[in-house]
């Protein structure tokens, strides 16, 4: 948990939707929130992205929003019930990975980055696709100019240049 949290808000986010998938218990104490605060819709479960594959990162976040009430009020109760040191709480239940307005603010920018990657990914993929490289070009021209745009605008976002960079470096390759 301590090397998630140090990628911050997806780290924090990672975490805890990997405290809720932990046990049996959990899932279904998450899935009384969720019946809760969304009482006539279907009851949606979490999505934990992976290293290996970054849309699932993407999905994920995304899912997260869906279920933002529902999280909240879960990471409230299991802070709650280890500060009371009830039986069944974790002693670090999320006392560190709650996540603050400003993290779901970094959330939403994180999404609107990957959203033209995963548009791309999900175009290039289609049968009439072949991988060439008149397919691929156009692809990369324009998602080399969303990193270029992400920089300018998340400049007051010191967190997240790194990343920007780094995918930019990634891209350049």
């Amino acid at each position: 948990m301590i090397a998630w949290r140090q990628k911050g808000p997806l780290g924090k986010l990672h975490n805890i939707l990997e405290y809720i998938r932990k046990t049996p218990q959990r899932e279904d104490s998450f899935a009384l929130f969720v019946r809760r605060s969304y009482p006539d819709e279907t009851v949606f479960t979490i999505k934990v992205g992976n290293i290996t594959r970054w849309s699932g990162d993407y999905e994920s976040i995304l899912r997260a929003f869906r279920l933002r009430e529902a999280i909240e009020e879960f990471i409230r109760e299991a802070i709650r019930l280890s500060k009371s040191g009830e039986r069944g709480a974790s002693v670090a239940a999320l006392i560190h990975d709650e996540l603050l307005p400003e993290d779901w603010d970094m959330q939403r920018c994180i999404v609107e980055i990957l959203g033209p990657f995963k548009e791309w990914c999900s175009r290039l993929q289609v049968c009439h696709c072949n991988g060439c490289i008149a397919d691929i070009l156009p692809a990369m021209d324009d998602l080399f100019n969303v990193l270029e745009d992400a920089k300018l605008r998340y400049r007051a976002a010191p967190e997240l240049i790194p990343i920007i960079n780094n995918a930019w470096m990634v891209m350049d390759k």
